[in-house]
């Protein structure tokens, strides 16, 4: 007898199901508490005032299907206001020279102005990835496309974008009338929470 014969006689004998297997059918996979049945990732909250041709319409497809990042998360708009602060207090000349007055005069506030960006990108990627490289990941990506479909788009040197790379959970791309905010959960709670009269 050959090896080959008392394996395929061996194998023949053993039952199709290992023993490990239980016969009762079980779930497929662990439920969590707040999950719901017909949970779809939904697309990204976009302003219907971006023109179609924008690229932000090109770049929430792309985030979109970028699977370091909570679907869910993701906010295409304007920016939101931030209130002004409050004034300097006033503090006279001193010295001989009559320097270190904080007083400048009232200042004139302009409607819309105040601004850096015409559109804010904010995007979560998915907790346990921020200290990984996937905040960079994304930036990367974003980066790639913008250049690659929309070349018109003034974005800064890759060099410099590299070594402005951030480590607290918190990366950002400067791309002239828009910003690509990408975020660890952290961070956006942190520094992106809507005002408490915001808040729905």
């Amino acid at each position: 007898m050959s090896l080959a014969h008392i394996l395929r006689r061996r194998l023949s004998s053993l039952p199709a199901r290992p023993w490990f297997v239980l016969d009762t059918p079980g779930p497929s996979r662990i439920r969590l508490e707040d999950e719901d049945d017909d949970a779809q990732p939904e697309a990204p909250a976009i302003d219907a005032s971006i023109p179609a041709s924008h690229p932000l319409r090109t770049l929430s497809e792309h985030l979109r299907g970028l699977p370091l990042l909570e679907a869910r998360s993701i906010q295409i708009g304007r920016p939101l206001p931030i209130p002004a602060g409050p004034a300097l207090p006033f503090s006279s000349p001193r010295g001989r020279r009559r320097r270190g007055s904080t007083y400048a005069g009232e200042g004139l506030p302009l409607p819309g102005s105040g601004d850096i960006w015409d559109w804010v990108v904010l995007a979560t990627v998915k907790e346990g990835t921020e200290g990984r490289g996937a905040v960079d990941a994304v930036l990367r990506t974003a980066r790639k496309l913008l250049q690659e479909h929309h070349p018109d788009v003034p974005l800064p040197r890759a060099g410099f974008a590299r070594r402005s790379r951030g480590t607290d959970g918190w990366g950002m791309l400067d791309a002239g009338d828009f910003a690509v905010h990408v975020l660890s959960r952290e961070a956006r709670e942190r520094w992106f929470a809507p005002p408490p009269e915001q808040r729905h």
